[in-house]
């Protein structure tokens, strides 16, 4: 309504004349400002009562957006009421962003979990952060993306504080992995490129502790194979292994191996709800003990060969244990 009044009052008072177009401002100003006057007090009304970050951010998409469609019809009478609009609005989102900071950074000292599957916090910067990051396609504010960092490192902070109320490593693990799967599959539903960063992010931070969780299941089922690698990987002299300590390995993992596959497969089951996650991560625990088996082997068939070792146990062939994992690996 506003730019079809501009452009009448310019087509009537003014038409090519610039004196006569500047007084058909004036003209514009005089009858709109009552107008004007009360949309800024609204808008002021509004954003100082309100803790709501998306709404605000969402004001400030409009009103970017009615400022470029008052550019393209030439209506420049309407510039001062958008940048009075932004400086309400922009503060008041900054402001906003700052307490929801604030709030998760206090929060460490009132949240104990007990129980491994994600927390509802989780939810809801997910949530948050793939609505702020819609509305900032194609605009890429610094502002913006300075706030979500801050508040994205608290939030990591408050979930590495909540892990320690598990006694044990590995439960540790699935809280902050299930927590950070969560916030990846959020961000990943909104389907738009400017969520890629942050979900690269996250699933840097999901890898690191799914490694970290491989070798959590694997340890108390394949602890001797395990401890063989790791010396072998510290550089020390694997030639100075006797055969008995090839035997034990090989009879360790000849009577377990089975059952330690289904219990691999069982903790997954009951630890990791989202089946895609899930999936994931069982493939990379069999997947790593098929390359510490098969790494095993390969020493224990040199040595052989070599005359150095002469076993009693008949290690299970790598083969056996690979049709084996296929069963699982459909499973999930």
């Amino acid at each position: 309504n506003a730019s079809s009044e501009y452009l009448f009052i310019i087509e009537f008072f003014a038409k090519d004349d610039k004196p006569n177009a500047d007084w058909a401002k004036d003209i514009f100003a005089e009858i709109f400002e009552t107008t004007i006057n009360m949309g800024l007090s609204s808008t002021k009304q509004y954003v100082e009562n309100t803790y709501d970050a998306v709404g605000v951010l969402l004001c400030i998409r409009l009103n970017t957006q009615f400022a470029l469609e008052l550019q393209r019809r030439r209506v420049p009478a309407l510039e001062s009421y958008t940048n009075q609009t932004n400086m309400l609005l922009w503060p008041r989102f900054q402001a906003i962003m700052d307490m929801h900071i604030e709030s998760v950074k206090k929060a460490g000292d009132k949240f104990t979990v007990k129980d491994i599957h994600p927390h509802y916090i989780s939810r809801r910067f997910g949530e948050f952060a793939a609505s702020i990051l819609t509305l900032n396609e194609d605009y890429n504010d610094p502002i913006l993306s300075n706030s979500l960092l801050r508040l994205r490192n608290e939030l990591e902070f408050l979930l590495e504080n909540m892990s320690k109320s598990f006694d044990d490593r590995k439960s540790k693990l699935i809280f902050l992995i299930n927590n950070y799967d969560l916030i990846t599959t959020i961000l990943n539903e909104t389907g738009r490129k400017s969520v890629e960063a942050e979900v690269n992010h996250f699933k840097e931070l999901l890898n690191g502790k799914i490694h970290g969780y491989v070798e959590e299941e694997l340890q108390p089922h394949f602890g001797s194979l395990i401890y063989f690698i790791r010396m072998s990987d510290q550089g020390k002299d694997i030639s100075a292994i006797d055969s008995e300590f090839f035997d034990k390995v090989s009879a360790d993992f000849a009577s377990t191996w089975r059952q330690s596959l289904t219990s691999i497969n069982t903790s997954v089951i009951q630890h990791f709800s989202n089946f895609k996650n899930g999936t994931t991560i069982l493939h990379a625990v069999l997947g790593q003990l098929i390359i510490y088996y098969t790494r095993f082997c390969n020493v224990l068939e040199e040595r052989i060969n070599d005359g150095t070792v002469k076993i009693k146990n008949q290690p299970v062939g790598v083969q056996n244990v690979m049709v084996e994992i296929k069963k699982f690996r459909s499973n999930f």
